[in-house]
């Protein structure tokens, strides 16, 4: 979406969809929870250090999902038996125009797919039709064209759970994060089993500060789908917000074995560890991190710090220079503070 780019679920006996709610997690002590600008001071005996490394500043979430798009690209790809006999012209027009459009969409001609959907509409209302078009409108990232299809698609075929999780997924990219829970909590009520609409779900949670409530449904995630894009690496942040340094740092390895490319899980390992005072192995995976990614802002600003306890100012400095450099204000004020 626009306003942050990354980076998008076990069924109970009895389900019940995990809600967002404030579980006091903003009650925490600002020195037990790291956050995204700074986190608590840790100090070792006769040693001032700096600040802890946090994770990304950004949201987990991607955008689109990766899943998200693959998903609507199966959609487009499935092919619709009528289950009657189509005696009307004009519906049978509109069925073979809608075919057309598939194929188009199929091949990433969105815009030629979106004119033949737009054609058979025109000849006959199909909430198949509908729904494949705002499918489209998706992976061109027009939300709200994409809301306005779906929405006609709900009118025809109220409840469609694939119907309210693409358009929880819209409002979710126009930053309506409550009408975004509204619509993925209908989705998992009719499909508990959808790893995408957990995965959104815990999007939500996150954007409200709910950092329980995004673990909790990255946890569901995970059950239902291992190899689900990121997830690992997510969860990772959420437990690293919530404290739990340990349990961070086994989520961002598994993270890694399945993308040893991450740069963004050797970035916040590397923090989990600096917030353990790991000062040596942390400074490995930040290495890491900027040999991936040699623009990583947060990375060399998390280097600086390890830099710094482990006594090269020299070099702490230079990489908090380069970070703001990159764009993180945030490194002026280490700058101004150890930096003369």
């Amino acid at each position: 979406m626009k306003i942050f780019r990354i980076f998008t679920l076990v069924i109970l006996s009895c389900f019940t969809i995990l809600v967002c709610a404030q579980t006091g997690v903003n009650n925490q002590k600002k020195t037990d929870q790291p956050k995204t600008n700074s986190s608590g001071n840790a100090q070792k005996p006769g040693q001032s250090q700096v600040k802890k490394g946090s994770p990304g500043k950004k949201n987990p979430q991607n955008s689109p999902d990766k899943a998200m798009k693959n998903f609507t690209k199966g959609e487009l790809n499935k092919a619709v038996s009528p289950a009657k006999v189509i005696t009307d012209p004009n519906e049978k027009k509109a069925t073979e125009l809608s075919s057309s459009g598939s194929v188009k969409g199929r091949q990433g001609d969105y815009k030629g797919a979106i004119e033949d959907y737009t054609q058979a509409l025109n000849l006959f209302k199909s909430s198949n039709t509908y729904m494949k078009r705002g499918y489209t409108y998706i992976l061109l990232e027009n939300y709200p064209a994409a809301i306005n299809d779906l929405n006609e698609a709900l009118r025809l075929e109220p409840g469609s759970s694939k119907v309210l999780l693409s358009r929880g997924v819209c409002r979710f990219e126009m930053q309506d994060f409550k009408g975004a829970g509204e619509d993925l909590k209908a989705s998992l009520n009719k499909d508990s089993t959808n790893a995408i609409a957990f995965n959104y779900m815990a999007g939500v949670c996150f954007m409200s500060k709910d950092f329980k409530g995004a673990l909790d449904n990255y946890s569901q995630v995970i059950k239902q789908l291992p190899t689900f894009p990121d997830v690992y690496s997510n969860r990772g942040m959420m437990r690293h917000y919530l404290g739990d340094l340990k349990g961070a740092i086994e989520d961002y390895n598994i993270a890694l074995k399945q993308n040893p490319d991450n740069s963004s899980a050797y970035n916040n390992r590397g923090a989990a560890k600096l917030g353990l005072n790991q000062n040596k192995e942390a400074l490995e995976d930040f290495n890491t991190a900027i040999k991936l990614k040699d623009d990583y802002s947060d990375a060399y600003n998390n280097r600086g710090k390890a830099k710094m306890n482990l006594g090269d100012k020299t070099g702490a400095c230079e990489d908090w220079h380069k970070s703001y450099y990159l764009g993180l204000e945030d490194s002026m004020q280490l700058i101004i503070k150890y930096c003369k």
